[in-house]
Order: C-alpha cells, then sequence, then structure tokens
C-alpha cells in the first residue's frame, strides 16, 4: 500500500503539474499569437487620418511636388508645421517650391529645369528640390535611393531590400515618394521594335507590411496618389514577364536590362498607358524611393 500511495501522490504531482502547464500554454500562446498578429500588421504613417493634397487642379506634371506635399502633411509633427510656414493654399505651397528651388536648371538634363511644365520632374531634380527647401528650414535631407537590382542581387534579395529601405524613412516620420515607371516597346517604321520610357509617376507610401514572409514574391501596400488624393492598394512583386528598363537616374552604365527591377500592379492609377500600342508589351517598374535615411 505504501508503494501504491506513492505512485497516487506522484501521479497526483505530475497531473497537477501537467494541468498546470496547461494554464501556462493556454494563457501564453493566445500572447505569443498576439505577438504575430501585431509583427505582421502594416506600418502606417505618423498622420493616418490627415486629407491629400490633389494634384487635378494644380497641374498634370505636378505629380513629384505634390507628393512632397502629402510626406509632409502625413507625416510626424515637424514635417506637417514644415508644410504649415509654406503660405497659402496647396496650389500656392506648389508654386513656392516650384519657383523657389525647382526654377533653376538641372545639373541632370541639358537645358532643361528641375521641374519641367511638359516633362515633370527627374527623381534626382525632385531630391534636389527637396534638399534645397530643407536645407533653407533647418530640416533634415532626403536620399535618393535607386530600386533597381546590383550585378548580384537575386529577385528574392532585392524584394528584402526594397522592403527595408521604404520603412525605413516610415519608421523616421516621413513617408516616402515612390517612383512609378513605365517601360514599353516603341515600334518603329521598319518594323522593328525597343524597349523605351514611356511615363513615369511619383506617389507617397501610405501602408507597408512590418514583416514580409521568406522567400516571398511580393509586398502587398497602400499608397497616395496624388492624381485625386486617394489612398489605394497596390502589389510589388517579382516580374510577371520578361521586360527591358534601365535607371534614369544612373550617372554610369546606363543600359537597358532584362528584369532589371521589381515591378508594380496598381490597377487604380494610369500611368502611359495611352501610349502603349496594340500587341505591345510593358511593365511598370518600381524604380526610385525618396526619403530619410536612419
Amino acid at each position: 500500500m505504501g508503494c501504491l500511495s506513492h505512485r497516487v501522490v506522484i501521479t497526483t504531482c505530475i497531473l497537477l503539474k501537467s494541468q498546470h502547464a496547461l494554464c501556462v500554454l493556454r494563457f501564453f500562446v493566445p500572447l505569443f499569437t498576439l505577438a504575430q498578429c501585431f509583427a505582421s500588421t502594416s506600418l502606417l504613417p505618423p498622420n493616418p487620418a490627415a486629407k491629400a493634397v490633389d494634384q487635378s487642379p494644380i497641374h498634370e506634371n505636378g505629380c513629384g511636388p505634390v507628393s512632397l506635399l502629402n510626406s509632409y502633411l502625413f507625416g510626424q509633427q515637424s514635417w506637417q508645421e514644415l508644410s504649415q510656414k509654406i503660405p497659402g493654399n496647396s496650389q500656392a505651397k506648389f508654386n513656392y517650391l516650384i519657383k523657389k528651388h525647382a526654377f533653376q536648371f538641372s545639373p541632370h538634363a541639358y537645358l532643361r529645369r528641375r521641374w519641367d511644365k511638359d516633362k515633370g520632374m527627374l527623381p534626382r531634380d525632385l531630391r534636389d528640390m527637396t534638399n534645397d527647401f530643407h536645407q533653407s528650414a533647418k530640416h533634415p535631407p532626403v536620399v535618393l535611393y535607386s530600386l533597381f537590382a546590383n550585378k548580384s542581387e537575386s529577385p528574392t534579395e532585392l524584394l528584402n531590400r526594397v522592403h527595408t529601405t521604404l520603412k525605413c524613412s516610415m519608421t523616421e516620420g516621413l513617408p516616402p515618394i515612390l517612383k512609378l515607371t513605365r517601360f514599353g516597346q516603341i515600334k518603329h517604321p521598319n518594323g522593328s521594335s525597343s524597349w523605351a520610357i514611356l511615363q513615369g509617376h511619383y506617389i507617397t507610401l501610405y501602408s507597408i507590411p512590418n514583416v514580409i514572409p521568406t522567400n516571398t514574391e511580393s509586398i502587398a501596400i497602400e499608397y497616395i496618389d496624388p492624381v485625386g488624393g486617394r489612398i489605394l492598394p497596390a502589389t510589388i512583386h517579382f516580374p510577371k514577364s520578361n521586360f527591358y528598363g534601365f535607371d534614369i537616374s544612373a550617372v554610369k552604365n546606363r543600359v537597358y536590362r532584362i528584369n532589371p527591377c521589381l515591378t508594380i500592379t496598381c490597377p487604380h492609377t494610369i500611368i502611359g498607358e495611352k501610349a502603349i500600342g496594340v500587341g505591345q508589351s510593358s511593365a511598370i517598374g518600381l524604380t526610385h524611393c525618396i526619403g530619410l535615411s536612419n
């Protein structure tokens, strides 16, 4: 009986410990799951309820400066205050940026001003205009990031780099500006065809996942389209078909390469569609990012 009682006590203790362990697990597993949910949520701008500026009544080629104004409005308090220091309404703020910081000739394009009423802005000119304004207002400079793949960079490595780059400025309090570029085939009179830049467009990042799954091929984001001042969904992903493109901001080796960057699907934004011929291939590349560094 003594041995039996001993076994009963031991069994009871084990059972109690098991029940305790089960209770602990029942308590911590939901917390772990909750932590996973928080870790996988999207990163939003510091001022997510801001009202976006609509470029439509301002200028049809004003997407660069307007996207900058939207970055300020959706950014942290110091950037909102910087926007408020520019006198007037959205049109007046746009005019101020152009006249004060974008009317000079560009060092990156022959006989072209930083902002051109017919062609808009090159990525390097938008960066230069922004930094001139920030310097005059004693605010931190922005950095222009090329989102083209390095020679030895795999698509997965590029996607991870893009994710890190886009998150950086958002985390620092200023939603980054993204440059989208449509590359497409152009037919020539002799029947041949070649690839060219059909149109570019600037947008402002609104949301991006905090983390992305290992070996994923896409990132779901939201962005602020300056056309209409709308918050819209998009997907950054590996190219679905081959295309050719080049980095317009590169100083050297500006040559067309096959699948040189990630592509983006943004069905609610029209970028260069009128320039696409019947049966001709095209792709919208995510080519540049302008934002703060950490």
